[in-house]
């Protein structure tokens, strides 16, 4: 079982007195992302790159309780992998979706621990990551979906902010992820080796 508070509380802990990393790279993101909002195709691709990064710089967060902003952009070290791996698992993600939402939410919780394999596992090929990623959330996906909508809250705040509490929901959220990452390798183990 995943409990939501006991990651989260973990994540708050992470970032504590850390938090000015996360919110630039929450800005940096955000607005990459909006910059790209008319090219779909691109967009998925590059944010897929910056995701990656994300990852690898909250998994060393937690694992080492540091990061930095560099790590935001060593996504680009595997820009081929990352890239489609974004891009196949929305087209995947999307493709559920058109049979019926709930198809599509049980793939997107499927995907969810994709990119923290490959950052693991830079070498992995990105389909494989996929697969290991189904089958690490074998089990956990509800458990997965409850805990994305446990900041719903936040994110309905955020929009009442215009837009700016999610500079600090984003870190809370990519921290608190890749806590459940760390105990999903741990109870799980797939084929993952741990970045240095």
């Amino acid at each position: 079982m995943i409990n939501r508070g006991q990651h989260k509380l973990e994540a708050k802990n992470a970032l504590r007195g850390k938090w000015g990393t996360g919110v630039i790279m929450a800005i940096i993101y955000l607005a990459i992302s909006s910059a790209l909002a008319s090219m779909p195709v691109i967009n998925i691709m590059i944010m897929s790159v910056f995701s990656y990064g994300m990852v690898i710089a909250y998994l060393k967060l937690i694992r080492i309780g540091t990061y930095d902003i560099t790590d935001f952009f060593s996504g680009f070290k595997n820009f081929v992998s990352s890239a489609l791996l974004g891009l196949i698992t929305a087209l995947f993600t999307m493709l559920w979706s058109f049979m019926l939402i709930v198809p599509g939410i049980i793939a997107a919780t499927s995907y969810s621990m994709a990119y923290y394999i490959l950052a693991d596992n830079p070498d992995m090929e990105f389909m494989t990551a996929i697969s290991e990623s189904k089958k690490m959330t074998n089990g956990y996906k509800m458990e997965i979906f409850v805990l994305y909508l446990s900041f719903l809250g936040w994110a309905i705040l955020s929009c009442l902010t215009f837009g700016i509490g999610f500079l600090w929901l984003i870190p809370y959220q990519q921290a608190t992820f890749a806590s459940v990452y760390e105990r999903l390798k741990n109870e799980v183990q797939p084929i993952v080796i741990s970045v240095e």
